[in-house]
């Protein structure tokens, strides 16, 4: 059943909190539920399209609105960069713009190049912070088996170049991760045809969620 007065929303036009004020270009929506005796905040977001910086900026305010107080939580989002979670000592993520010729739509997603012989390669950043800050890729802890969430769209600049990423996400807080069961790509003709970005789903098992808060000292 959904908490009373846990409701929240984040947008640049309804500042609730003096920590969104003025990052503005992205939006969340939040809600907390009783799931087997225990809170657990469920939270969409929707990162900047443009702004590497503005990026990083709010995935610090994201990751305290959707962690705080509850320490169970999980979160999807049209992250609009790349993660930087890690499996088995290497990216879970492949950079997607390796060997890509450059071109300016890149500088809101890579790290550009300082002189001719340097390569440009994904800014994973605001990805570092969510990990950093104890809200994990579920993609990559479940050892789901990688799939673009976009790529298929015939008008993006990004699928007229060959690219394919996967910027569609559900994070989650480490008390979450053993409840989950899978994570699916919903990847049909009707999805496709239905957006540029395909849709994500997780399954949890609410019986393995932890029936007492865990220690925050502990790692």
């Amino acid at each position: 059943m959904p908490l009373p007065h846990t409701f929240r929303t984040y947008s640049p036009a309804v500042h609730h909190d003096g920590g969104w004020r003025g990052i503005g270009y992205g939006s969340m929506v939040r809600l907390a539920f009783q799931v087997e005796g225990r809170p657990i905040t469920f939270a969409s977001y929707h990162a900047p399209a443009y702004g590497r910086h503005r990026r990083i900026d709010q995935a610090e305010a994201v990751l305290a609105a959707v962690t705080r107080p509850h320490e169970l939580a999980l979160i999807g989002s049209d992250f609009n960069s790349i993660g930087a979670a890690r499996t088995n000592g290497a990216d879970y993520d492949p950079d997607p713009y390796t060997g890509r010729p450059w071109w300016p739509d890149l500088v809101h997603q890579c790290h550009e190049p300082t002189h001719p012989r340097q390569r440009h390669h994904a800014d994973r950043r605001p990805a570092q912070v969510w990990e950093a800050g104890g809200l994990h890729d579920v993609a990559a802890a479940s050892r789901s088996p990688w799939k673009a969430t976009t790529g298929h769209w015939p008008t993006c600049p990004y699928s007229a170049r060959g690219i394919a990423r996967r910027i569609d996400t559900i994070h989650g807080t480490k008390t979450v991760l053993p409840a989950v069961r899978s994570l699916t790509v919903i990847d049909t003709p009707v999805t496709r045809a239905a957006s540029d970005h395909l849709p994500v789903t997780v399954d949890i098992d609410p019986r393995k969620l932890p029936t007492t808060p865990s220690n925050p000292a502990q790692p």
